[in-house]
């Protein structure tokens, strides 16, 4: 009797791609495989879906050597996955790091490819092989383990598990792997003329992409039926057919890890249909000049909301939990959320998250440049500090001195504050046993405006003394030359502060005497391994580019 696939070998295969992972003159020659065959050449050119992992380039092999170097034996990320591979497939006589490693090779290449289908699409995907009689070996292993069997399809041999949709065979050095038996056959006999190497568009798209990376991902939105489901942030809404091309490329360097998104038109079919880029607003990040950089932890900025607003509104959307959303607002603040309080909210805003200075709970700001209506802006505050007082008529009755509203001056202006004191609270007999470090926290909202610019905080780091801003900072300053000429909007990460924020979460939750998940402390020990991370964009009346560097600390 047939036995199930316990996990399709294509998976396998799949994640060893992530095993070995953890620009642009084009030289597509480093990308064929021992025997000079290049995988696209296999794959049929009328696939609108596909990646592509490899570790043939040189510089980007040696480069993956120096960041594994770097990260050092403590984060062995890769090592995770390979222990629970190597578990996993140990019983059916097949090891990940004695077998299909050894196959594979350790600078092996994957392409896959998916052509969209009404009701299932067909995968296609092709690997390089070091060694094909190895691989040979691994399903030979499997057949004595009955997860695959060995069949003829159209004259090829042909590694099949029907059950799991795993069709496979060994060409030369190259493995191809597919869904179902007729994409299988179709990827052996294709002829050259007929495949995505020799598709116009995929050319132009390697031109952009070039050689020397880690990964890529493509789209080519023209051959993908409306109907089907894309990964979130591959559509663009009502212009999505207008999209020549969507692509991610990923490279390494001896400090880190680039990637590079783009989303590029068709510039004729645009110009004919009256679209463009231009829709969007998008401003040089300057709000960060005004953001204390201590105790940072996150930090996003953009640019022009109610526009943003317009145009989800304009593309189409949920409209029944936008009508919810706007419904809540005016109830709550007698304000319309579309003529009031988006008015003040067309030019920058940011949402940042500090450490704050005690205790472990961190500090959320958000910060609009509120110049274009500040007379509706103080009025959102003044409803905003009314409904507050509100609350905290209530919290009195309960806990007698437990909220406190005072005033605060941030920047030369003064602000309202309400503070949470946490040590009343645990003089209650009902909260007496709070652990110190929730009894230590600063629990605080502070509102009002600086300036121009509204400020909604529960951060401490604002009433501190500090000169030096996000955009001053040590990380900011070092992470951003990595991104050249990008610079609209802005997304930064410290990621040695989230860090030290999970090692306060283990710490409360030792006070609390809960067991600490190995997600927070694997969470932990990863991020000590990296400086930051950093991603703006630059978009143009045709085109979208989205930069980000991750830095090896």
């Amino acid at each position: 009797m047939k036995r199930s696939f316990p996990l399709p070998l294509a998976f396998l295969l799949a994640a060893s791609l992530l095993l070995n992972a953890c620009s642009s003159q084009v030289d597509l020659g480093k990308q064929v495989s021992n025997e000079g065959l290049i995988p696209e050449a296999f794959i049929p050119a009328d696939t609108g879906l596909f990646f592509s992992y490899s570790l043939r380039d040189d510089n980007q092999y040696e480069a993956v050597q120096v960041l594994e170097e770097k990260l050092g034996e403590d984060i062995e990320i890769s090592d995770l996955f390979t222990q629970q591979l190597d578990a996993r497939y140990e019983m059916d006589g097949v090891s990940y790091i004695e077998d299909i490693l050894p196959a594979l090779g350790e600078r092996f290449r994957a392409f896959s490819a998916s052509r969209e289908g009404r009701e299932n699409a067909d995968v296609f995907t092709v690997l390089t092989l070091e060694n094909p009689d190895k691989m040979r070996d691994v399903f030979d292993a499997l057949i004595e383990q009955s997860f695959i069997e060995e069949k003829k399809l159209s004259n090829n041999d042909a590694y099949v598990n029907e059950e799991n949709d795993f069709y496979a065979s060994i060409y030369k050095d190259l493995l191809f792997i597919a869904n179902k038996p007729e994409a299988l056959v179709e990827m052996i006999g294709i002829k050259e003329k007929d495949s995505l190497w020799e598709n116009e568009t995929f050319k132009s798209l390697m031109e952009d992409v070039g050689s020397d990376y880690l990964f890529f991902g493509g789209i080519f939105p023209s051959m993908i039926q409306e109907d089907i489901d894309l990964p979130a942030g591959l559509g663009l809404g009502s212009i999505s057919e207008l999209i020549d091309r969507q692509f991610l490329v990923l490279r390494a360097e001896e400090e880190g890890l680039r990637f590079d998104a783009y989303v590029i038109a068709d510039e004729d079919a645009a110009r004919e249909a009256d679209v463009s880029f231009d829709v969007i607003p998008r401003e040089d990040a300057y709000l960060m000049r005004n953001v204390p950089a201590g105790g940072l932890m996150a930090y996003f900025e953009s640019y022009g909301l109610q526009q943003s607003f317009a145009e989800a509104n304009a593309v189409g959307g949920n409209a029944a939990n936008m009508e919810q959303f706007t419904s809540f607002i005016q109830n709550y603040f007698g304000m319309d959320f579309q003529d009031e309080i988006l008015s003040f909210m067309d030019k920058g805003f940011l949402f940042a998250i500090h450490k704050n200075a005690k205790g472990v709970a961190p500090g959320f700001s958000i910060m609009f440049d509120a110049s274009s209506n500040t007379d509706l802006a103080d009025e959102f505050l003044n409803k905003l500090d009314g409904q507050l007082a509100s609350l905290q008529l209530l919290f009195e009755q309960s806990l007698p001195g437990a909220i406190v509203k005072s005033d605060v001056e941030i920047m030369g202006s003064t602000l309202a504050k309400i503070k949470v004191d946490m040590n009343a609270i645990s003089e209650n007999e009902n909260y007496d046993s709070l652990p110190q470090m929730l009894k230590d926290s600063e629990i605080q909202l502070i509102y009002g405006m600086v300036d121009d610019m509204m400020l909604i905080s529960t951060a401490s780091i604002w009433e501190e003394e500090s000169d030096l801003s996000v955009y001053d900072s040590e990380l900011y300053q070092m992470l951003n030359g990595k991104l050249e000429d990008v610079d609209q909007g802005l997304f930064l990460v410290d990621t040695q502060s989230i860090s030290d924020f999970f090692a306060s979460l283990r710490a409360l939750r030792d006070q609390l005497g809960l067991d600490n998940s190995e997600i927070i402390l694997t969470a932990e020990d990863i991020l000590q391994g990296f400086k930051g991370f950093i991603a703006s964009g630059k978009t143009e009346t045709y085109e979208s580019h989205i930069a980000g560097y991750l830095m090896i600390d």
